[in-house]
């Protein structure tokens, strides 16, 4: 398995990059607009409104974050598991880091502030 894992270092660099990306744009985004709530982007198309999230996607399942934390960790010990079950195809590598990274960018988000912090 550590020998598969090795063939498929791109998932995890790609991983590595996409929650640190992850992280960094909500700290910037968080840091410009806690006194504003809301900025325009691109009048009147878009616009970033800072909002909590406790829950998953569109606010379900508010008040079950040990159970998303759980259901992440399951989800990133299945990544692993894949990581070093085979070597993969350069495509597949790539998609399995951008979910790796999204995974750990909300998980680190539901430990450290026990919220997703942005829908």
């Amino acid at each position: 398995m550590v020998t598969e894992l090795g063939k498929n270092k791109l998932i995890i660099i790609i991983g590595l990059l996409v929650c640190a990306l992850d992280q960094l744009s909500k700290y910037a985004i968080k840091a410009h607009l806690k006194d504003i709530g809301q900025a325009a982007i691109a009048k009147p198309v878009l616009y970033f409104t800072l909002v909590a999230n406790t829950g998953a996607s569109f606010g379900m399942f508010k008040g079950y974050n040990f159970v998303l934390i759980i259901i992440s960790f399951i989800a990133l010990a299945y990544i692993v598991w894949i990581a070093g079950k085979e070597k993969l195809p350069r495509a597949p590598k790539i998609f399995v880091g951008f979910v790796l990274g999204g995974l750990l960018g909300n998980l680190i988000d539901r430990i450290v502030l026990a919220c997703d912090r942005f829908h």
